[in-house]
């Protein structure tokens, strides 16, 4: 649990769609911007606003499978753009280095991609029914086996694999960067920081309460059925070695928790740290990574 404790340790309406749509990409394309879409919600327990990155004009009219990006405890549905990281992922698409996909980042604040112990926000509920539901009466996405993927940092690569694994027949890759992939138990809010305390609380309520086992990936993990288990998508873990959350760890021990349950992992721990001079290039590569396996499975 050593790396459970310093793991929480670092502090660090309505649009008109048709303008959005229609003049963003036209902008991007004259600007080198991506086109991107931001769709604000009011605070509900439903969920609240997100962020898209369309496919370029060339890639043709769709559908288009999703690659679902979940956001840090810090940061937020921006972090993508603010970093450069959307950018390029345009421009990958643009040349055909890259398959068509669309982006969408949801805000999720610093709700740990869960729904909280009172009802009071349903991220995980909002990002695997309605957020699905709300992209797709805007653009034309694929739905099915195999449509989506999931790609997540820090506190967003625990949610990216939570969300993964109760969805996998829909799911064709799941990518934890850097990812909170520790039990979550009384011990691990017990022994946060305690400024990270309230926020923890707010979401997962008393230590008894289910919304921690709820999220807990180990106990998700061995709770899943054998037919669940034979359908989980694969999945890729990045973490940097000298991640001061010793989240590399957390990462590995999870490896290891999953191929023993029959699952296909590809664990990759390189040079860095818990911060965006590490998951600049990471996130691209995962992102990557995650449209490659949704574009062949497409194919199959």
């Amino acid at each position: 649990m050593g790396y459970a404790a310093r793991a929480m340790r670092r502090p660090r309406y309505f649009v008109v769609l048709f303008t959005a749509a229609v003049a963003l990409p036209l902008l991007a394309c004259a600007s080198g911007a991506p086109p991107a879409v931001r769709v604000p919600a009011p605070v509900s327990p439903a969920g609240g606003a997100f962020r898209v990155l369309l496919p370029p004009p060339s890639a043709g009219a769709g559908p288009f499978p999703v690659v679902y990006y979940l956001h840090d405890l810090w940061g937020s549905d921006a972090g993508l753009w603010r970093h450069g990281v959307a950018r390029r992922l345009a421009a990958r698409m643009g040349n055909g280095e890259a398959p068509a996909f669309l982006l969408v980042a949801p805000e999720g604040h610093r709700g740990f991609w869960a729904d909280s112990w009172d009802g009071r926000r349903r991220y995980e509920r909002w990002v695997m029914a309605e957020l699905p539901a709300q992209v797709a009466a805007r653009w034309p996405v694929r739905s099915g086996p195999r449509s989506r993927a999931y790609v997540g940092v820090s506190m967003g690569g625990a949610g990216a694999v939570r969300m993964g694994l109760r969805n996998p027949r829909e799911t064709a890759a799941i990518v934890s960067i850097s990812g909170l992939l520790v039990p979550l138990d009384a011990a691990f809010v017990r022994d946060a920081k305690l400024f990270v305390r309230p926020a923890l609380r707010r979401v997962f309520g008393p230590p008894d309460d289910d919304a921690l086992r709820r999220a807990d990936p180990y106990r998700l993990l061995g709770a899943m059925s054998a037919a669940d288990l034979a359908a989980a998508p694969p999945l890729l873990l990045l973490a940097g070695t000298e991640d001061k959350y010793r989240l590399d760890d957390a990462s590995a021990l999870f490896t290891k928790h999953a191929r023993e349950k029959g699952l296909t992992v590809q664990l990759r721990l390189t040079a860095g740290g818990h911060d965006w001079r590490y998951w600049q290039a990471t996130t691209e590569e995962g992102i990557l990574w995650a449209a490659r396996r949704l574009a062949e499975a497409e194919r199959s």
